[in-house]
């Protein structure tokens, strides 16, 4: 049966979460809030030309895996003319799994070996995603400190090249639920990539995304409408499990920069990365840098309440632990990915993988 026939055959519609409803907000795969939908933000957002094209078309996207596969260096070019037109070379899906035994979360702290092997499991169920739905792309992990052999050869065998990368120190800031996510500001030190699609490590693909890497503009991300206190403060924010990003040393050295100033001593936004980040576009945008919208399409998350035939168009989903059980607006085939997502040490081998 096709993939559309199994949607229709969905017994009613599933209940959605009103936790994120908002009357401003167009709830459709194509939605790009902050930019298009009057969603107002602390970020700052551009519009990219992604928000309008509603998806590329068939032929596009088959192009676009033709030339992913050929290495073609005249089938692509960037929608937004941010330097395309050089095929599929020089970009990757980047995973970071930069790990230190005393930074783990409390629930670990008696294991931190099991923090490892949960973000290394994780990686792998990615994997798994990637080639059910034929991504052709290559896939990088950055392994960086306390370093193991065994399950990096894991990662290897699944088809993840490894990179090796700095440890980026937390700020005194930091909250410790965050400390090692600031690693993810070394992906502007990969020079060898023109462009790079840095995703959290509890991601999963129900549709091929390649194309949306070779077209994106840099920088762009994904905005969500926000909950709890920090949406008084900006009903639309960047949650940063997808970042579209042109390395250079130019823009790590300004990465550093930036961390490097704030120099304070309690968080003033989340305690994590997006902290950062938030203030490292923000003066790329006043210095004419700006930071491009993408839309929902290519990174949800399971409280996001899209009407079931939009979920056919998802690209991500983005299993956000602190969001699980809290209410699903999920059709049944993203509801069983969901399901199937190994969260422990163990359940590599049940994928195959």
């Amino acid at each position: 049966a096709s993939p559309l026939g199994a949607w229709k055959r969905l017994a009613g519609m599933p209940v959605c979460s009103k936790t994120l409803r908002s009357t401003r907000v167009n709830y459709t795969a194509d939605s790009c809030p902050c930019s298009l939908g009057g969603c107002t933000s602390l970020w700052p957002c551009t519009a990219s030309r992604l928000c309008f094209k509603h998806d590329l078309p068939s032929a596009a996207v088959a192009a676009s895996h033709r030339a992913a596969a050929l290495g073609s260096a005249t089938a692509s070019s960037d929608l937004d003319g941010d330097g395309g037109g050089r095929g599929s070379h020089g970009v990757t899906y980047l995973f970071f799994l930069s790990f230190n035994r005393s930074l783990v979360r409390n629930a670990f702290a008696s294991n931190p070996w099991k923090a490892r092997a949960r973000e290394v499991n994780r990686v792998l169920w990615f994997m798994h995603t990637a080639r059910a739905v034929g991504t052709l792309l290559p896939v990088h992990a950055v392994v960086a400190g306390d370093r193991d052999a065994a399950s990096e050869a894991k990662l290897e065998a699944a088809g993840v090249r490894l990179l090796s990368g700095p440890m980026v120190p937390s700020p005194a800031w930091a909250s410790k639920w965050h400390r090692l996510s600031f690693n993810k500001i070394a992906a502007l030190s990969f020079t060898q990539f023109r462009k790079v699609v840095v995703l959290d490590n509890d991601v999963g693909l129900l549709r091929s995304m390649d194309h949306m890497l070779l077209h994106a503009p840099a920088p762009a991300a994904v905005f969500h409408t926000t909950i709890g206190p920090l949406a008084k403060r900006t009903p639309c924010a960047v949650t940063t499990g997808l970042l579209v990003l042109r390395p250079s040393q130019r823009a790590f050295a300004r990465a550093l920069s930036t961390l490097a100033a704030m120099n304070y001593s309690r968080e003033t936004y989340d305690g994590g990365d997006e902290e950062f980040w938030l203030r490292y576009f923000a003066d790329g945008a006043a210095a004419g840098e700006p930071l491009y919208e993408l839309p929902w399409r290519y990174h949800t998350h399971r409280l996001l309440p899209l009407p079931p035939e939009e979920w056919y168009r998802v690209r991500m989903l983005h299993l956000i632990g602190s969001l699980a059980g809290r209410g699903f607006c999920i059709p049944r085939n993203a509801t069983r990915a969901a399901e199937m997502y190994p969260t422990w040490t163990t359940r590599t081998e049940k994928w195959g993988l």
